[in-house]
Formats: structure tokens, sequence, C-alpha cells
């Protein structure tokens, strides 16, 4: 049976499947070789004299020995490959975890400041349309609330600190800190 399909990490455990399969076709082949050629021995015992018995026994012991070690090593070695592979695989999955954390991220940073933005021109927009305020008290308690509620807005929405922090890394002297009452 001959294995067309190409090695894949996407799919180790087929690829990996189709490499056993042909190591084990080929070895398959030699292991009917080596019992031909074990079959061969016997008969050249049985054939030969008594002197050279002991030196052909030597050579089909040896044969069958490399052949056990041939195997053994095989199988050592599909082993870790099968292991190299399992690993390879989660580290693939853990890459694409973290990928996927990286992504959620970005869009949760995105979002937030996607409403940073808006805050920002809403803020602008109101800042702009103020007029003086005049010297009644009356009307100075009314600025001074609308400037809690201003506060409040910011303070709901987490982003003053990181406001603040961003001014005072970009501005040329330190902000002072505003106090909170």
């Amino acid at each position: 049976m001959v294995c067309r399909a190409a090695f894949s990490l996407s799919k180790p455990n087929s690829s990996m499947q189709c490499v056993y399969q042909a190591i084990k076709a080929e070895t398959d082949g030699l292991r009917e070789e080596l019992e031909f050629v074990r079959t061969l021995g016997a008969d050249l015992i049985f054939a030969c004299g008594e002197t050279e018995k002991p030196e052909v026994k030597k050579t089909i012991d040896e044969m069958n020995a490399a052949w056990e070690g041939l195997n053994r090593t095989w199988r050592e070695r599909m082993e870790r490959l099968e292991e190299a592979m399992t690993a390879s695989v989660q580290y693939q999955d853990a890459l694409q975890h973290k990928l996927e954390a990286a992504l959620l991220a970005l869009g949760q940073f995105q979002h937030a400041l996607s409403e940073l933005q808006a805050w920002l021109s809403h803020t602008h927009t109101t800042l702009d349309t103020q007029r003086p305020i005049s010297s009644d008290p009356k009307a100075i308690e009314i600025e001074l609330a609308k400037h809690h509620v201003r506060l409040e807005s910011v303070l709901s929405l987490g982003l003053f600190f990181h406001v603040y922090r961003f001014c005072s890394v970009t501005c040329k002297s330190p902000l002072p800190h505003p106090g909170f009452t």
C-alpha cells in the first residue's frame, strides 16, 4: 500500500500513520527476505559438516540480533516521533489560543478607544458651547454641579486616570493631581 498524503502539522496523526505504513511495508518486505535467509541457513547447517556448523549458527545469530536491534530502534524512534508530534501540536494549539486572546484584547481595546473618542468629542462640544460664568452665586453653583456631572461621567467610564496619565506623559510640565471631593 502506497501512502500519497503529504506530511502536515494540521493532521499529524494521519501524516505519522502514513510514514508508519511506509516503513512497515518496507520492513515487512525485509522480514520475508529474512525468513528466506533463515531457511537457507537451516538448510546450510543441515548440509555442512560439523566443523562449519558453529560458524553458520553464529552468523545466523548475528543476523537475528541485528534484526532485533533494528526493530527495537525503529520502535523507539516511532515513539519519539509520536511524542514530538504531540508536543508540536500542543505548541501549535497554544499559539492559536494566544492569538485568539490577543485578537480578543485588541477588539476590547478598540471598543474602549471608540468609547473614549465619542466621549471626548461630546465633551469637546460641550466645553466649546459654554459661556463665561457670571459672578452670580446661583450660576456658579449650577456650573459647579455641571462640573461634578462631567467628573462623574469621566469616572463612570473609567477613563479619567488613563486620560490623566496620557496628559501627564505628553505635557511638558506635570499636571497637578485634581482633588476629588
